[in-house]
């Protein structure tokens, strides 16, 4: 497996990777896609805060983290955010995403942070049941990693 930083040939496959989400997600029957989260994905590529890891020269998952987010119910700034991970289903418990999880808190640790937090829907089980097996635990309805 090889992670890199995304690059702008990424966009539709990290779209793709945004839509398969929010189906799992169900959100409201909108279009799931506008421009403008299309230039939010091409300025996170600029900024490099995707990651993208290819098995055999194929896309098979990404991490979007945004250093700079806050949630409005966290009063503190020592934490990554993870904005989303995806990994496409048939790279699922092959390890592509503990190498996103690892990547995640490689970046966290680069910047000094001393955890990496995101929040799950309560629908997508493949992504509570993931975070549970890595041994974050929920507070609210977000995850959170302590141990980098």
């Amino acid at each position: 497996m090889k992670i890199r930083a995304a690059i702008e040939q990424d966009l539709q496959f990290i779209i793709d990777g945004i839509k398969e989400t929010h189906i799992i997600e169900e959100w409201p029957e909108e279009p799931l896609i506008c421009d403008h989260y299309k230039d939010e994905v091409i300025d996170s590529i600029a900024r490099k805060e995707i990651r993208v890891v290819e098995e055999k020269d194929q896309r098979a998952g990404f991490v979007w983290v945004k250093p700079e987010f806050r949630a409005m119910h966290l009063d503190r700034n020592d934490y990554l955010w993870i904005y989303l991970m995806f990994v496409k289903k048939e790279y699922r418990r092959s390890g592509v995403g503990k190498v996103l999880d690892e990547e995640a808190s490689e970046i966290a640790r680069k910047l000094g942070r001393k955890e990496i937090i995101g929040d799950i829907f309560e629908v997508n089980h493949i992504s509570r049941d993931f975070y549970k097996k890595l041994g974050a635990e929920p507070i609210y309805t977000i995850y959170s990693k302590k141990s980098l």
